[in-house]
C-alpha cells in the first residue's frame, strides 16, 4: 500500500528533523541529555 510507504516515511522525516532541532538546541546551550 503506497499510503503506508508513504506515512512510513514523512514519519521517519518527522522524527530526524526532531532528532536534528534536539541537537541544534543542544548546541547552542549545552544542556545535560536525560540518562
Amino acid at each position: 500500500m503506497p499510503w503506508a510507504m508513504a506515512g512510513g516515511l514523512a514519519a521517519g522525516i518527522a522524527a530526524a528533523a526532531g532528532l536534528r532541532a534536539l541537537i541544534i538546541r543542544w548546541r547552542r546551550a549545552p544542556i545535560e541529555p536525560p540518562a
